[in-house]
């Protein structure tokens, strides 16, 4: 009969150090599709940015300033860099970071219709940074 314990704990035994020998494989496997949601994510999240830039150059914002007309606009940079971060959290386990450049256009002219016509000339620059939370198995806005 004791041999039997003996056998019963060794089967534990056993089974505790396969599920353990497990646990890392299943974390990289579970770390690599994050990672891949991730990226797939930011493409859209930055198309949509874009999509943004476009709408705003076709419908460019204008106001008098003092004696002037000011037209602006945003734009994106192309060149984006991504990251994710594991968390704590059970309910966040993990967190993406999305950085990119936004650029601010403006024209000035004595007329609206000069200053939407342009030239356009870079005005102002700045990086963003864009945390997005994974939960539930996807990225929240």
């Amino acid at each position: 009969m004791s041999s039997m314990k003996v056998i019963s704990r060794g089967s534990i035994l056993l089974v505790i150090a396969t599920l353990l020998s497990v646990h890392p494989i299943a974390s990289a496997t579970e770390e690599s599709e994050v990672e891949a949601s991730f990226k797939s994510f930011n493409q859209k999240w930055m198309q949509y940015l874009y999509d943004q830039e476009e709408r705003e150059q076709r419908n460019i914002s204008c106001k008098k300033v003092k004696e002037q007309y000011v037209a602006e606009y945003k734009a994106f940079s192309k060149d984006y860099s991504a990251t994710i971060k594991k968390t704590r959290y059970q309910g966040t386990p993990y967190i993406g970071i999305l950085s990119y450049r936004e650029k601010k256009f403006v024209s000035q002219a004595a007329t609206m219709e000069g200053a939407i016509r342009g030239p356009f000339n870079l005005m102002d620059e700045y990086n963003v940074t864009e945390i997005f939370a994974y939960v539930n198995g996807k990225w929240q806005y």
